[in-house]
């Protein structure tokens, strides 16, 4: 999963100053490292609005990357419009042509 926050921060880390990427970069591994093990987003858990026997690698993402000061917006599903969606999913980071509204 740290692969996936890391072809987010690639997305928008332009927007940083010099030496501000590498230092948040960090912080990101950092704190995605301390979840290593943790149940918290398995398949068969639930965990806020995604439901048990789902996917929640989109979601351990969103989290990490809100433990640094990293806002995300939710621009998938019925409640998206009022940025109560599903945080951006793997596919849409990596893909060039995606505009996550931020970023």
């Amino acid at each position: 999963m740290i692969g996936g926050i890391v072809a987010g921060l690639n997305h928008g880390m332009h927007k940083m100053s010099n030496g501000e990427p590498e230092a948040k970069r960090k912080q990101i591994v950092k704190r995605a490292k301390a979840h290593n093990g943790s149940k918290d987003w398995a398949y068969e858990n639930k965990k806020g609005r995604f439901a048990a026997n789902t996917n929640k690698c989109n979601l351990f993402v969103d989290d990490i990357l809100g433990e640094v000061g990293i806002y995300t917006p939710d621009p998938n599903g019925k409640l998206s419009i009022l940025d109560l969606g599903t945080p951006v999913t793997a596919g849409q980071w990596v893909d060039p042509n995606y505009n996550i509204p931020g970023w």
